[in-house]
């Protein structure tokens, strides 16, 4: 009886103390996020790759082929930041989970990118990005971008 009033008690304190592993795991999974997209957004091309997996696989706005890889991903976001003056991606109201050592951050974004010598550009659609804890660190392994195109949903 005392035992179980014991483990109790723990597992309360625990659980109110806000000090859980999966809570500063999950803290730690949206920083991961925040800062590659002010990375992306910075066109600070070293601190978007530092993030990734070295076996990323990422599906993009720009083609339906993936992009494999940290060099695959370097040459891509290189490529976006010759293309692109300027670019924002506005997640909006993001989702995070954290399963073991897998992470989840999803939502709905809207992304303004200026061509080079162009008018703005401006998409929306929804994401989902997937990470692993390894190292005390939680590394991108996959992107996946979903343009929403606009459509007329009246039924005739």
């Amino acid at each position: 009886m005392r035992r179980r009033a014991i483990a109790s008690a723990l597992a309360a304190a625990f659980v109110l103390s806000g000090g859980s592993a999966i809570g500063q795991e999950l803290g730690q999974l949206e920083e991961t996020f925040q800062g590659g997209i002010r990375a992306l957004d910075g066109r600070d091309l070293e601190a978007a790759v530092a993030q990734v997996d070295e076996n990323v696989v990422v599906f993009s706005l720009f083609s339906p082929f993936p992009i494999k890889g940290k060099a695959g991903f370097r040459r891509a976001a290189a490529e976006y930041f010759e293309n692109y003056e300027e670019a924002s991606f506005a997640p909006v109201s993001p989702q995070f989970r954290a399963l073991g050592n897998t992470g989840l951050a999803w939502g709905y974004y809207q992304l303004t990118a200026k061509l080079q010598d162009g008018p703005p550009a401006y998409f929306h659609g929804r994401y989902l990005f997937t990470y692993v804890w390894s190292d005390e660190k939680w590394r991108v392994t996959s992107m996946h971008y979903s343009p929403l195109q606009h459509t007329d949903m009246r039924f005739h």
